[in-house]
């Protein structure tokens, strides 16, 4: 004998809230963003402390250290790989949002905002660990708000625009180093060159790895991902 019961049909506007309350997870994105977090939780795995009494570990131990200054190992990869996946993810969270019905203004001030909130969170862990007040923009945290603001923008341009946008701040950023080289060379001083010296204007310091806040020029590159 047939049901006389119906089955209860759902509108459109329901359909569509639910799909909204539910965004879809991309897997490959989530993936990557769980294997670099893995990477940093894990303190290079103990290696650096087997590699003090095994030598043999020494190579693959200095993988999960940054180097002074010269050439790359795997871990000096580890926050480009971090801002890349921002940038990915950038797109799908504001398509995400618009679709809800947040408007351009709206947008632009969850950006603002979400970009203020990271640099300032970046300098109170700063300054904990330095056990005083300590302002600089080379943390992760400054580096991912600064380029998630710039990022935005450069996001609403058409492709070849950032394109453009993007040669020209990697070419701007080599020629300012090339111009003002500081007392070693190009590339070659640590302490006099164009990025420590407006470090040292700014801040009034430089960063003990010799690492300075010009990087959010390049990283503004690699968060954009084109």
């Amino acid at each position: 004998m047939a049901s006389t019961h119906a089955e209860p049909v759902a509108q459109p506007g329901q359909a569509a809230a639910a799909s909204l309350a539910a965004p879809k997870r991309y897997l490959a994105l989530d993936a990557y963003r769980g294997f670099i977090m893995f990477i940093l939780v894990s303190g290079g795995f103990g290696l650096r402390a087997l590699a003090r009494n095994r030598p043999e570990f020494s190579w693959i131990a200095g993988q999960f250290d940054h180097r002074p200054w010269e050439w790359i190992a795997f871990w000096d990869l580890i926050q480009p790989a971090f801002m890349f996946m921002v940038g990915v993810a950038m797109p799908f969270a504001l398509a995400i949002r618009k679709a809800q019905g947040a408007t351009g203004r709206e947008l632009f001030w969850h950006v603002a905002v979400r970009s203020l909130r990271l640099i300032l969170m970046s300098q109170v862990l700063m300054s904990i660990s330095a056990g005083r007040l300590h302002f600089q923009l080379i943390n992760v945290l400054a580096q991912i708000g600064l380029t998630y603001f710039l990022c935005y923008f450069i996001m609403q341009l058409a492709f070849r625009w950032q394109a453009a946008i993007a040669a020209c701040l990697l070419l701007g950023h080599w020629a300012l180093f090339v111009a003002f080289p500081g007392t070693e060379g190009p590339f070659l001083s640590k302490t006099t060159n164009i990025g420590a010296v407006i470090d040292t204007f700014v801040f009034g310091h430089m960063n003990p790895d010799y690492w300075t806040n010009l990087n959010f020029v390049t990283s503004t590159v690699t968060t954009s991902t084109l």
